[in-house]
C-alpha cells in the first residue's frame, strides 16, 4: 500500500514500527548477552540503533534509506544497567536523536547525508529520511573487533529493516571494508569493485524492490578528493524506481 493521504502514511508507519519492534525484540536479548561478555574484557558495546519510522517517510516522493558502517558512539552512556534497556526506550532515544545528528554533526558522513537530502525532492528530511547501518552498534566508539562481525551479521538487522521499510533507494556509504556484507545479507554478488575511478556502484539484489547505490564512506570521499561522487548519487536517487 502506498500513502495516498496522511492517514495512510500514519497507518503505514504504525504497521512498520510494530514489525520493527518485533524484529528488535529478538535482537535485544542477544545484545545484552554480548554486552555482558564484552564487559569482562573491558570493552564497551554501544546501544544498538533501533529505528522508529515517521509517517513523513511513507508520504515522501521517494523513500530514501542511508546505510553507514556502524553507530560510531551514538549512544554509549545511559542510566541504569543494560538489563533495564527496552526496545521502546532505545527507539525513542534514536527518534529524538536523529534530527540532532542530521542538523548538527559536522563529520563528512553527516555533511554528505545533508547534501544529498537537500538536493533530492524530499520534504521534511529530518522526519522523512531514514538512516541505519551495516552493523547496529560499535565497540568503544570504534569499529567492533572482527570476531564480532559474524555475530552482528547473524542478527540480520539491516535486511529485516529494509524488508519492513520498502525503500525506493538505498544509499550505502560503506566503503570496501563493509562491501562483503551485502552478498551475505542479500544473497546477490556486488558486480564490480569500488575504486578511485569507480567510486559508485549500483546494487539491486535479486528480488529486492529497492535500487541500491554503493559508495565509499564520506570520510574517504573527502580525503581522496572524490566528493563530486555525491552528484552522481543524487542523480541516481532522482530516477524513479
Amino acid at each position: 500500500m502506498d500513502a495516498n493521504s496522511p492517514e495512510d502514511a500514519k497507518a503505514l508507519a504504525n504497521e512498520a514500527n510494530a514489525r520493527l519492534q518485533e524484529a528488535y525484540e529478538e535482537v535485544l536479548p542477544q545484545w545484552k548477552i554480548l554486552y555482558a561478555e564484552e564487559v569482562r574484557f573491558n570493552r564497551r558495546l554501544s546501544v544498538p540503533c533501533f529505528l522508529d519510522v515517521q509517517p513523513q517517510y511513507f508520504s515522501a516522493t521517494a523513500r530514501i534509506v542511508f546505510v553507514g558502517q556502524q553507530t560510531h558512539g551514538w549512544w554509549t552512556e545511559w542510566d541504569g544497567c543494560a538489563e533495564s534497556l527496552t526496545v521502546t526506550r532505545i527507539s525513542d532515544f534514536y527518534r529524538e536523536t536523529r534530527p540532532k545528528l542530521l542538523r548538527n554533526y559536522r563529520s563528512p558522513y553527516w555533511q554528505a547525508i545533508r547534501q544529498v537530502a537537500i538536493r533530492l525532492p524530499i520534504a521534511e528530511p529530518e522526519s522523512s529520511i531514514v538512516f541505519t547501518n551495516i552493523f547496529p552498534c560499535d565497540v568503544d566508539k570504534k569499529q567492533a573487533p572482527l570476531h564480532l562481525h559474524e555475530t552482528f551479521r547473524l542478527w540480520r538487522v539491516l535486511p529485516r529493516e529494509l524488508e519492513v521499510l520498502r525503500p525506493d533507494h538505498v544509499i550505502f556509504f560503506i566503503g570496501r571494508g563493509y562491501l562483503s556484507n551485502l552478498p551475505y545479507f542479500f544473497k546477490s554478488p556486488v558486480l564490480g569493485k569500488l575504486s578511485t575511478t569507480t567510486p559508485i556502484l549500483s546494487y539491486t539484489p535479486e528480488g529486492a524492490s529497492w535500487n541500491g547505490i554503493v559508495s565509499f564512506h564520506p570520510n574517504y570521499l573527502r580525503r581522496a578528493g572524490l566528493w563530486s561522487a555525491l552528484d552522481k548519487i543524487v542523480h541516481l536517487a532522482s530516477v524513479p524506481h
